[in-house]
């Protein structure tokens, strides 16, 4: 199922068991969920954005449930990127937008981004950026017209600086 197509991730394994936080990811084995791998890939963000575990396993394992998230990603034996969307009545947004350093430059996040916003169905999807990566996304940003809208300091992160595109924050 991996590979240049997009995936839709469901919460649950294929055993029918709902999947926790505390699922363990083993690369030796071939059956891990994808929603397993895909966490394994990107628990590295809890530094960046605390709490991220958490989300991942309410907000988005549940959004997979009802439809109103979906997980793009690249790959074959290992996930090489990763986007996450939301899409609800009041919110359209790329919520995880991730590529493995060593895929950087690639194309993979151009890729995931136009499936994922092919899928939310606007080309100005809510997104915000951590100060620490702005540079890094400033090409795509330019390239799709994003617009800034707002500099928030301290939503995430204590005394760090978050740059929100394309429309205001919902309130969490």
């Amino acid at each position: 199922m991996l590979g240049n197509e997009i995936c839709y991730v469901r919460g649950d394994s294929p055993s029918g068991q709902m999947l926790t936080h505390s699922t363990v990811w083993r690369p030796e084995l071939p059956e891990v969920p994808l929603p397993v791998r895909v966490f394994s890939s990107l628990a590295h963000l809890e530094e960046m954005y605390p709490g991220f575990g958490q989300w991942y396993w309410t907000k988005v394992a549940s959004g997979l449930r009802d439809g109103s998230r979906r997980i793009f990603v690249e790959g074959n034996n290992e996930i090489t990127g990763v986007v996450i969307a939301k899409r609800s009545r009041a919110e359209r947004k790329l919520c995880t937008v991730w590529i493995a350093p060593q895929f950087a430059g690639q194309g993979l996040g151009t890729r995931l981004m136009r499936n994922a916003m092919s899928w939310l169905g606007t080309t100005r999807p809510l997104i915000t950026v951590p100060e620490e990566r702005l540079a890094e996304f400033q090409p795509s940003f330019t390239r799709w017209r994003f617009s800034l809208h707002q500099v928030a300091d301290s939503l995430y992160r204590p005394g760090h600086l978050e740059y929100i595109y394309n429309g205001p924050m919902i309130p969490r």
